[in-house]
């Protein structure tokens, strides 16, 4: 089997740039950039609904298990069961999700990243969308790892993180336990005393 080229390597390749989770100044595109952890209050207007947005984004996979929810919802529904509004805030929340994947336009993890993230001599007490699209090409033509910004832009959104990992722990404790509506298999151990 031929060997594998490394592509990130300097023959030729050019590669993303790696940034480390703490980095609090950089340069981009030639100029200086700083990592702020405080932001005016009509950024953080803009923050509110950017942090929204990137909470209502779905993955494949969760799209998906989304659809067998509404799928059970909709029969709950007609056995009479109260979940009609379950159902229409969970299909109202996919179609916000497909649309905002379905638009070509800039990720809200990167424009909630540039409301902290700022150049020298900046104005942070407003925010600019202009300014916000130019900054995000600066860090596109510095060609800075994206995972760099989905870092700081998840660990900024309180609770996030939290959900995310129980939510995660929830669907793959799903995939092996068995259906909610059934019982287990297997019979309880008994208890004996002789042993």
């Amino acid at each position: 089997m031929a060997e594998e080229k490394d592509l990130t390597a300097a023959d030729g390749w050019k590669s993303t740039r790696m940034m480390p989770p703490d980095t609090k100044v950089f340069t981009a595109n030639g100029r200086e950039y700083r990592v702020s952890n405080s932001i005016s209050f009509e950024r953080y207007e803009a923050y509110e609904l950017l942090q929204v947005e990137v909470g209502l984004a779905r993955t494949f996979e969760q799209f998906t298990e989304q659809i067998k929810e509404a799928y059970s919802l909709c029969n709950q529904v007609a056995t009479g069961k109260p979940v009609f509004a379950d159902l229409a805030v969970l299909l109202r929340d996919m179609l916000i999700g497909t649309q905002l994947v379905g638009e070509r336009q800039t990720p809200a993890v990167l424009k909630l990243c540039a409301l902290f993230i700022n150049r020298e001599g900046e104005d942070v007490r407003w925010v600019d969308d202009a300014v916000i699209d130019s900054k995000i090409n600066d860090w596109r033509q510095e060609g800075i790892d994206i995972r760099f910004f989905f870092a700081f832009a998840l660990n900024s959104i309180p609770g996030f993180i939290e959900a995310l990992r129980a939510a995660s722990l929830d669907t793959s404790s799903e995939a092996t336990a068995p259906p909610r509506d059934e019982k287990p298999t297997s019979k309880p151990a008994s208890k004996r005393s002789d042993i």
